[in-house]
């Protein structure tokens, strides 16, 4: 594993991410959608067109951010 320099506002996001994914993989998605989170999952910074995945998945499946 490699260390990442990370302001705590980044780590914060990260977090706050990561737990929006873990929420969203408990809600028995469709395996395109899967296959998305699981890039998303694997980035350290999420593009504008990857948060807006996420947004729109939350929205999709009743997931609250």
């Amino acid at each position: 594993m490699k260390f990442v320099d990370m302001s705590e506002g980044d780590r914060v996001s990260l977090l706050s991410v990561s737990a929006r994914i873990s929420s969203l993989l408990k809600a028995g998605l469709e395996a395109v959608d899967y296959a998305i989170l699981e890039t998303i999952q694997r980035s350290l910074y999420l593009t504008a067109r990857q948060l807006m995945y996420l947004e729109v998945m939350e929205k999709d499946y009743g997931v609250s951010q």
